[in-house]
């Protein structure tokens, strides 16, 4: 993951403009353990009044990229085993050191991990699908995120696509079919020139879709039908694997199995929450053969409010001599809700299928996105004589993905999201 380290004086520079500036603004910091100095990943940081919340990477930073701040909001800095801090964000942008420290409650199990008590795991099962249901927001609610894909054939990299935008669910009480109320919206899109290998599977089209909402519907699917589903718990066969003590917390790693459906949840014991889960699956949708296929899928989930959220999801496959990728992780969620008509549906749902390709450099350096591992070779392989990666970037901006039209549904789904880009 990119980390830029900003100095204080220019927090303190920033703060006038903050509460008026429509322009993308960015808040970090590095949150620590005040007993040993140490980084706590996986931190929850929110802001309270505009309910927006992130989570600190393997380093401990945390950054959150916000359309407009609050100078009457607070940070919340939480951490499972540690005692909360709240902190005025005029007092953060004022302080002299950008680290959180966050001190150990004062109930620490030992040190030596203890064997766990014995366990029924169709109850703590069904227990945890329960909790998942009952907690699990079931309003529409709208993520920044980050997703890339790319495929590879004979191990070169012939596509690849990445994108700064929104993932939304649209809520239960809409009219769609289950597995469509996952929607990816594509802001600042950059796209490669695509191969022959890639495209030759697009005919009639010029190309294929891209896979912003694939992850998304993978998510939905073993939501709907995995183990954390009320009506399926009970069908999975689930053996410990291990457990081990996390933040004077049991974590349990079970494994689970239905038929040639295999994985891998962790369960925090106490409260039943879940930290990630991975699984082999053949439900996974391809792009480019336009069917389900076997392969594997990773989510992790993050917690505000007591409330579960997707914080990444990756599916991988290798099908057809075709290797195929898309991550996508979430850099901040809003942790309220807001309302949606079938119509705006609709627009989201046309600008998925057919979306306007934009690049915006000067914006994309404002949103630190992750790190993408082996991104070298990928510009090496992509790269050719007429356009390197960083041109083709801005050869296939300003146009829409596969046509020269522009849907009916477009501008109204530009609309629909400036009006969501405001509660940012």
């Amino acid at each position: 993951m990119r980390i830029s380290r900003i100095p204080v004086i220019f927090f303190i520079l920033l703060v006038p403009i903050f509460s008026f500036s429509q322009s993308p603004v960015q808040l970090e910091g590095k949150i620590i353990d005040g007993s040993n100095g140490k980084p706590l990943l996986y931190a929850n940081v929110s802001l309270l009044k505009k309910s927006i919340g992130t989570n600190s990477d393997l380093q401990g930073y945390f950054k959150l990229t916000l359309n407009q701040l609050l100078e009457s909001d607070s940070l919340v800095i939480s951490f499972v085993g540690f005692n909360t801090k709240k902190i005025n964000i005029i007092s953060f942008l004022e302080q002299s050191n950008p680290n959180i420290e966050l001190h150990p409650t004062s109930l620490k199990l030992s040190e030596i991990v203890i064997k766990p008590k014995q366990l029924n795991l169709k109850k703590l099962m069904a227990a945890v699908a329960n909790r998942f249901r009952e907690t699990n927001r079931k309003e529409p609610h709208i993520a920044q995120s980050h997703y890339h894909e790319w495929a590879k054939h004979n191990n070169r990299y012939i596509m690849f696509t990445e994108s700064i935008g929104y993932s939304i669910y649209m809520g239960d009480a809409l009219d769609v079919s289950p597995l469509a109320k996952h929607k990816f919206f594509y802001e600042n899109v950059r796209k490669s020139d695509r191969k022959e290998t890639w495209l030759k599977y697009a005919n009639p089209y010029n190309d294929l879709p891209l896979g912003g909402s694939n992850t998304l519907n993978a998510y939905r699917r073993f939501e709907l039908n995995g183990p954390l589903s009320i009506k399926n718990n009970h069908k999975f066969r689930y053996h410990l694997d291990s457990s081990y003590v996390w933040q004077n917390q049991w974590v349990h790693c079970i494994k689970f199995s239905k038929g040639e459906e295999k994985g891998e949840i962790q369960i925090v014991e106490n409260d039943f929450s879940i930290k990630r889960v991975h699984l082999t699956t053949r439900h996974l949708w391809s792009i480019h053969l336009k069917k389900q296929v076997k392969g594997k899928l990773a989510i992790e989930f993050n917690y505000f409010d007591n409330q579960p959220f997707v914080s990444s999801v990756e599916i991988q496959y290798n099908i057809a001599g075709i290797a195929y990728s898309n991550k996508l992780t979430v850099l901040s969620q809003k942790f309220d809700s807001f309302q949606l008509t079938q119509s705006d549906w609709g627009a989201i749902n046309g600008n998925d299928q057919e979306p306007f390709i934009n690049y915006e450099p000067i914006l994309w350096e404002k949103y630190l996105v992750p790190e993408i591992k082996g991104y070298t070779n990928i510009h090496h392989d992509l790269s050719h004589e007429e356009r390197n990666l960083d041109e083709q970037f801005l050869f296939n901006s300003k146009k829409y993905h596969t046509s020269k039209n522009a849907s009916s549904q477009i501008e109204q789904a530009n609309h629909f999201i400036d009006k969501l880009k405001e509660l940012f």
